[in-house]
């Protein structure tokens, strides 16, 4: 049984890793296609806000180049109104919804 959720949890790391690693590259091409004039947007079909009504529970204040972080276009200054499963229509202070963030963080790895 144990061996059996130890297997689970190394293949739901390496999908995680792999999901991610993905994702990174396909923000990576759109940006990149964005630059060069490939794509072009209009404000109005892009969602800026996933949850419009949702209150912001956390200011970026750092960024460190190169990261995950910044490759997926966040940028200091930026307002997080959800992370996961945390947002602030499920924490009671701001200052709970860091934390929050730090156990989905946590839970992931």
């Amino acid at each position: 049984q144990r061996n059996r959720l130890a297997c689970l949890y190394t293949d739901h790391k390496r999908i995680l890793a792999e999901i991610e690693s993905c994702l990174l590259t396909l923000h990576q091409r759109v940006r990149v296609e964005k630059e060069e004039g490939k794509i072009e947007t209009k404000d109005h079909e892009i969602q800026k806000d996933p949850l419009p009504t949702s209150v912001p529970f956390a200011l970026v204040d750092e960024v460190f180049p190169d990261s995950p972080a910044f490759h997926a276009g966040l940028r200091v200054g930026d307002r997080i109104t959800a992370f996961g499963t945390v947002h602030s229509d499920n924490i009671p202070t701001p200052q709970n919804g860091l934390i929050r963030v730090s156990e989905v963080v946590k839970n992931s790895e």
